[in-house]
């Protein structure tokens, strides 16, 4: 819930391909990797990452819990936002680094949760 109240408040972390993005329907859309990312650096080990990638150069991020459950960040409360065959064509997918980057950072900071000091698994 804070993460992403302060996504709400967070437009200039948007990616380039995202700024001009409809987000009538779904606020946070656009800001699935870092949401995913401050999540899995907060829970360590709970959360695996997958990523769906559209045919339009973009992709969705989001996580699973061990028993398939699915945690879409840019969904109010959690839940699936797209249909469950997109959720279906994912692959599991590791962040680009091991360490936060700098707008999961800055979203940690404006949610007013405490940084990590680095991952502690997928």
């Amino acid at each position: 819930g804070q993460l992403q109240a302060a996504g709400r408040r967070s437009s200039d972390l948007l990616k380039g391909q995202y700024r001009n993005s409809d987000r009538t329907e779904i606020p946070l859309n656009g800001l699935c990797y870092v949401l995913s990312e401050c999540m899995v650096h907060l829970f360590p080990g709970l959360f695996t990452s997958y990523r769906i990638s559209w045919g339009d150069g973009t992709t969705h991020w989001f996580l699973r819990f061990s028993d398939g459950t699915i945690l879409d960040t840019i969904a109010e409360n959690g839940q699936e936002c797209i249909d469950s065959k997109s959720y279906e064509m994912a692959r599991r997918a590791a962040f680009l680094a091991k360490v936060l980057s700098r707008r999961a950072r800055v979203l940690l900071d404006r949610a007013g949760l405490a940084a990590p000091a680095q991952i502690g698994g997928q």
